[in-house]
């Protein structure tokens, strides 16, 4: 019955999330999703650490896939508004990060930011991001391949006697949740990859279609449009990606620990 309601819970936040994809919402209101977002990741990586057996995290596929859904509704919000506004986007979050790393160095720094930045994402999706997705993929396989061969050795072994219906049943029980658990977290695996795929998208529309959008309807020199959006870009690529580094990071732990 706790399952039933878990999984209604989820089901009802995932309805109001898609509802969010398609409601514009204000700067503060964006912040404070970003904030949510980073605290959902931590948290389901601080269940990881502290859960002995990977099957006892029966939900984090389900948590996982929810997670990267609100997500990316934080992901698609953040876009929406910087498009709009531009130069005068005023979301706290993005802007702290892109100052932090690019800095008030002129061009010189924001070029410094932007470069470091996109290093840091490719090291995110090419080591921690796929290595995460290839890790579930190889223990989902094993997972469904040794299936038969336990189950065959436990039925050998409740012939023999050495073990009772019961714990037969049990055992076989347990195997049945372990190989669907890897099943399921392949599938939110290939989920997170796929919405880190569109992150890199969302970034190239946020630089490309701002600059466009800036000189071509605005007016605005391309120089400023090129600096406004590269600066912003830089924030906007840090804060989407470190929520997906930690779920991906909590799904590659599950798999090695067990």
């Amino acid at each position: 019955m706790a399952d039933y309601k878990k999984l209604s819970f989820l089901f009802i936040g995932t309805m109001l999330i898609c509802a969010m994809i398609l409601i514009p919402f204000p700067a503060i209101v964006v912040d404070i999703m970003i904030a949510i977002n980073f605290i959902v990741a931590i948290l389901i990586l601080l269940n990881v650490f502290y859960t002995k057996k990977a099957t006892d995290l029966s939900l984090l596929p389900t948590i996982a896939l929810v997670s990267m859904v609100f997500a990316l509704s934080v992901n698609l919000s953040s876009a929406r508004l910087i498009l709009t506004k531009g130069a005068e986007f005023d979301g706290w979050a993005i802007r702290s990060v892109s100052s932090l790393f690019a800095g008030s160095g002129g061009t010189a720094g924001l070029i410094a930011g932007f470069i470091g930045s996109i290093a840091i994402i490719s090291f995110l999706v090419l080591v921690i991001t796929k290595g995460s997705t290839r890790i579930s993929e190889v223990a989902a396989r094993f997972a469904l391949d040794s299936l038969p061969g336990k189950q065959m050795a436990i039925d050998a072994e409740y012939s023999g006697g050495k073990i009772s219906g019961e714990e037969c049943k049990a055992r076989k029980y347990d195997l049945l949740r372990e190989s669907d658990f890897y099943s399921a977290l392949d599938g939110s695996s290939k989920f997170i990859l796929g919405n880190v795929k569109f992150i890199l998208f969302l970034i190239v529309v946020v630089i490309g279609g701002g600059i466009a959008i800036d000189t071509l309807l605005s007016g605005e020199e391309i120089i400023d449009a090129v600096k406004t959006y590269l600066f912003l870009s830089v924030g906007y690529g840090l804060i989407s990606f470190f929520p997906v580094f930690l779920v991906s990071v909590a799904a590659g732990i599950t798999v090695t620990r067990a």
